[in-house]
């Protein structure tokens, strides 16, 4: 069976790939009124640090949340109506500012190429032996992916394609059914346009500067890091999860509801550590790009943005990034950021 964590990452990119949700017509100023929630009501928190005349909100998302679920606390509509600059990890509408140009993808090939002569599934026989090396032929052509095109391709690809798809399967199969069959009874459709969009359009539809925090590049260029050895031996993690024979299957329902509870609670620190768990279950050398290499390259560029005096940042990131000792709230606080109580 396909692993539940991978199963909610589908859906994740099936809702990005929606806009309609959220288009606006006559360049009308989008408000997030529809989001926000009643009195009394649980939403996300925001985390409020400042240095100096600088402030930072930071905004933890999920992905994939149910149809007309409101998540816009008082703070967080503050934090939003205060903001000079609004950063989110990547852009879901201006495609341009993140696409790789044609001298990274030159580099990104270079990286990407075996030695000449060498073969990735020659390679994956010699260390995970031939079988498994068939079985993750067998689970990228499942995922509608071509074996033949990764055996001149490095490993950290197929790490990476096998967690991050590269594109959108464009058939649903009887499992797919099946989960969203099961999270539409318990929760109602998906949003077609989840939150992290929404912020962006927030802030690109009232005219508030707009920054992102990578690019497709910046991802790749993290990921291609990951040595050869760590990269099988995820491969061969994602493909043991998928064969758990004679395990009890999952209730798909049960986590996602486990992590909206995380995400409308604010508990930060459970949901990294959730996270954690699972991509070093993968490969430590996968968790820490996924991770904290990431937060890493982000804290720079917000401190580039927003050390600036009088500066108020929004910052919208996925709720896994900001807890645990290496997150980015922990990072802020290393760069002289101190948490203060929200407005609102």
């Amino acid at each position: 069976m396909r692993v539940v964590a991978a199963a909610l990452l589908a859906l994740t990119l099936a809702a990005c790939a929606g806009t309609q949700g959220v288009a606006l017509e006559g360049g009308a100023a989008y408000d997030l009124s529809e989001e926000f929630a009643r009195p009394g009501m649980p939403a996300p928190h925001v985390f409020v640090m400042r240095k100096g005349e600088s402030t930072i909100a930071v905004f933890g998302t999920t992905h994939l949340v149910p149809e007309r679920l409101q998540w816009v606390s008082p703070a967080t509509a503050a934090a939003l109506a205060r903001a000079d600059v609004i950063l989110t990890e990547t852009s879901m509408f201006r495609r341009a500012d993140v696409e790789v140009s044609a001298r990274e993808a030159e580099d990104l090939k270079r990286r990407a190429r075996q030695p000449e002569g060498a073969s990735l599934w020659a390679a994956a026989a010699a260390r995970l032996g031939p079988e498994r090396a068939l079985a993750l032929q067998a689970l990228l052509t499942a995922n509608e992916l071509d074996p033949a095109r990764y055996d001149r391709l490095r490993p950290w690809l197929l790490c990476r394609d096998l967690q991050i798809p590269p594109k959108l399967r464009t058939t649903l199969t009887d499992e797919d059914r099946a989960m969203i069959e099961e999270l539409g009874a318990t929760f109602g459709p998906p949003d077609l346009a989840p939150p992290d969009m929404k912020i962006e359009l927030y802030g690109e539809s009232n005219g508030i500067q707009t920054m992102f925090l990578e690019s497709e590049y910046d991802r790749a260029l993290n990921f291609s890091r990951l040595d050869d050895a760590a990269a099988f031996d995820c491969a061969a993690a994602t493909l043991a999860r998928t064969k758990a024979d004679g395990e009890p299957k999952p209730s798909v329902a049960k986590l996602y509801g486990m992590l909206l509870d995380l995400w409308l609670s604010g508990d930060i620190e459970t949901a990294r550590g959730m996270i954690e768990r699972d991509q070093t279950a993968l490969s430590p050398g996968w968790s820490r790009l996924f991770l904290q290499a990431r937060e890493a390259a982000w804290l720079p560029r917000i401190a580039e943005t927003c050390d600036a005096g009088r500066v108020n940042c929004f910052v919208a990131v996925g709720m896994a990034h900001l807890g645990g000792a290496d997150g980015l709230l922990k990072g802020l606080e290393r760069m002289g950021y101190v948490r203060v109580q929200p407005e609102g």
